[in-house]
């Protein structure tokens, strides 16, 4: 159902944006999940996790 949404609102976004937006969209949304990607790896790793296995 996200997945779908998602899907959705990505398709309206290309069609009603210029290119430009569009690209410049979509470099800004990849380095700031990158960013987050890699601070929590690093904090994970660093602190382990709280789970007793």
């Amino acid at each position: 159902m996200a997945s779908c949404l998602g899907l959705g609102a990505a398709i309206l976004l290309i069609l009603l944006t210029p290119k430009d937006i569009l690209w410049l969209f979509l470099l800004i949304f990849t380095l700031a999940y990158n960013l987050i990607h890699l601070i929590v790896r690093i904090k994970v790793e660093h602190d382990g996790t709280n789970r007793e296995l």
